[in-house]
């Protein structure tokens, strides 16, 4: 994965946040719309039930949260500098990109100066807080250069 150098750097120079990982937990009431095979969440059943947990679009409760500090680098994803080939590749992912999404790369644990590789997240059971914003992964691309093996992560603005 990414090199000690690079994690050093990203620690350092990084822009700080929180990255939360949601795991386990029982399938929520409020799966009861399926569009296909994806079920959807239902607000309006947790307004109308208040007194269970809010499963906040993850579809599960009694769920385990883990937080963890973490640092990056972070660029407006219209003026980053990557390859017109990924750009396309990127807009073909997600859609149109936003004003707020963000392109991120070097996702370090800066507790325990890791590289924390986010492959297998799920834009519903993992998202990001920064400057008290919550964002959702979107995409991951892998990156491989001779100096980093590591990702490029679109974050989106939850609404």
């Amino acid at each position: 994965m990414a090199n000690q150098r690079f994690v050093r750097n990203c620690a350092r120079y990084g822009a700080e946040a929180t990255l939360t990982q949601i795991t386990g937990g029982d399938d929520c009431p409020c799966r009861l719309t399926y569009d296909g095979e994806n079920p959807t969440y239902s607000k309006e059943w947790h307004d109308n039930n208040p007194s269970i947990e809010d499963c906040l679009g993850t579809l599960k409760i009694n769920r385990e949260t883990t937080e963890t500090n973490v640092k990056f680098f972070v660029t407006d994803i219209r003026l980053s500098e990557t390859t017109q080939a990924l750009q396309k590749e990127i807009k073909e992912t997600i859609g149109n990109i936003l004003r707020d999404d963000l392109a991120v790369t070097g996702t370090v644990n800066v507790d325990e100066m890791i590289f924390v590789d986010l492959s297998d997240a799920d834009e519903k059971d993992t998202y990001v807080t920064v400057n008290s914003k919550i964002y959702r992964i979107k995409a991951i691309f892998e990156l491989r250069t001779r100096d980093l093996d590591g990702q490029l992560l679109i974050l989106r603005r939850d609404q």
